[in-house]
């Protein structure tokens, strides 16, 4: 199989899988951030440390734990909507990393987490598809989870919608954000052989979390793969919580649960109500709660197996391409392409698909282009604004400037740059967009000045650090850089399709 559930791995396999650098961070960053080196000069000064004081100062003779510090890890403040809203998307502390992946991959540690989870795996009702899945293949984290999304969930609502009447559809609320810790051991407590030992285990895992998050018990950050599968942990507590607090005059039900999202089929519009209800009420003794924008009862299954924005995609967009009477392919124009994007986007902001519509042409009409469009400046003018409603699609409309603009002067290019700083002059949180931007103009001059520390780097070195180690003895964090100079040195300004596309259109 070219693919497998972390659950599958043995403690070896899982420890290389979190140590991969799309691992350590599952966000899409130009080609030349690399973390592996790093993560593995690390885990060689400390795969032998068991105790986190070990790799700590003292002062005045106690312990200086992380937690007493600010800024343990960097965070990318990504705009979600080009105004307030905001995702802070974390690199987490490489040391508090690589110990935390230690700890949870030990080979005995590993064995009691996986077997409580496939214990609980075996629920009838509720079916969780959102473990990490780890690849033989070249393929990003990013891409197989679109590919598991699709076959797990929208495949499989295909098949339910023969067998029940009722879709319910709901999320939680800022999950992550307010994920309690506690429930990583009361989940191993729930079924153990040995009580003493999963407790242990728990509580060594919490603790840790608790160093990453500056002290507290909740909040996981937005960072990799690792974060993802102790988010799995505490939400399979949840799904059985669940499972045993639904009413039993509900009888016929089934859910897919895919990270926070649910979607709950039954036989009745009374039991959508009652099992929504009992998530509710069980979510909200949990600190948690359901987002009432999200919370729909349909029975229209089909339709409701694809989000709105992917439906409406499929079903309604022109195509690029038509054949004319001599049965000869031309192409709709880039700029009447680019409009029908713009209007899609200003209807789904922020969707997957408008990030899909604009990676598509990106494949197929603009990277294979050997000259200049016409109507360049309407065109980047577009890019903009689509940019500016739809912020995941940065990375993507950076690469269509690049590649529509690499034969203009140097001096052209940076007037463009500076007229693209202007229109994001008073949109927020753009660290996302200055990393972007900084991969347009390295092939120009790399000491072009970004606020964004994490773009800093190019041009300031390993003099800059990005993560407080105020708590770390000397000598652990080694010197090894995260940027990848040889990737610098061979770049071309012509962005490949792989580093920001959402995933493979061969495979869809």
């Amino acid at each position: 199989m070219k693919t497998s559930s972390v659950l599958e791995l043995d403690n070896y396999e899982a420890k290389n899988f979190f140590l991969k650098s799309d691992s350590y961070y599952s966000g899409r960053l130009p080609e030349y951030y690399n973390f592996k080196r790093l993560l593995q000069n690390i885990d060689s000064k400390i795969s032998d440390c068991t105790n986190l004081a070990e790799l700590c100062k003292t002062h005045n003779s106690e312990i200086d734990f992380p937690d007493n510090y600010k800024n343990i890890n960097y965070t990318i403040y990504a705009s979600k909507d080009s105004k307030y809203s905001w995702r802070a998307l974390k690199l987490l502390h490489p040391v508090l990393y690589v110990f935390l992946v230690n700890t949870i991959t030990e080979e005995s540690c590993w064995k009691e987490l996986t077997r409580s989870i496939k214990f609980h795996f075996t629920n009838p009702h509720i079916s969780c598809e959102s473990f990490p899945i780890a690849s033989k293949t070249k393929r990003s984290q990013d891409e197989i989870m679109i590919t598991n999304w699709h076959h797990k969930v929208e495949r499989e609502t295909l098949k339910l919608a023969l067998e029940y009447q009722y879709l319910a559809e709901a999320d939680i609320s800022n999950c992550y954000d307010n994920l309690e810790f506690e429930y990583i051991s009361q989940l191993l407590n729930s079924n153990s052989i040995d009580s003493q030992y999963a407790e242990t285990i728990g509580k060594k895992i919490e603790s840790i979390l608790k160093q990453l998050v500056g002290g507290k018990m909740n909040g996981l950050p937005q960072s990799g793969e690792l974060m993802h599968f102790i988010a799995e942990i505490i939400l399979l507590y949840i799904d059985n919580k669940l499972e045993s607090s639904i009413p039993p005059i509900v009888k016929d039900y089934h859910i897919i649960r895919y990270r926070d999202d649910y979607r709950i089929f039954t036989q009745s519009e009374n039991d959508a109500k009652t099992i929504l209800l009992t998530l509710n009420n069980l979510l909200r003794d949990m600190g948690l709660r359901l987002n009432p924008k999200k919370i729909r009862i349909t029975t229209n299954i089909i339709k409701r197996s694809l989000k709105e924005d992917k439906y409406c995609l499929i079903t309604n967009r022109v195509e690029m391409m038509y054949p004319n009477e001599h049965h000869e392919i031309y192409h709709q124009s880039l700029i009447k392409e680019l409009l029908e994007i713009r209007e899609y986007g200003k209807k789904y902001p922020q969707s997957g698909s408008v990030e899909r519509a604009l990676a598509e042409l990106y494949e197929k009409r603009v990277f294979p282009m050997k000259e200049a469009p016409d109507g360049i400046n309407q065109i980047i003018s577009l890019i903009i604004d689509i940019m500016l409603d739809s912020p995941r699609t940065y990375g993507l409309g950076i690469a269509i400037i690049g590649k529509i603009t690499e034969k203009w002067q140097k001096s052209e290019k940076l007037i463009l740059l500076e007229k693209i700083k202007r229109k994001f002059i008073l949109v927020p949180n753009i660290d996302y967009l200055n990393i972007w931007l900084q991969r347009l103009t390295i092939t120009l001059n790399r000491n072009v000045i970004y606020e964004t520390p994490l773009c800093q780097k190019i041009y300031a070195g390993e003099h800059l650090k990005i993560w407080n180690s105020d708590w770390l003895k000397d000598g652990i964090l080694p010197t090894e850089s995260i940027i990848d100079e040889d990737k610098i040195a061979t770049l071309s300004q012509n962005i490949p399709v792989k580093q920001v596309r959402l995933f493979s259109f061969d495979n869809r």
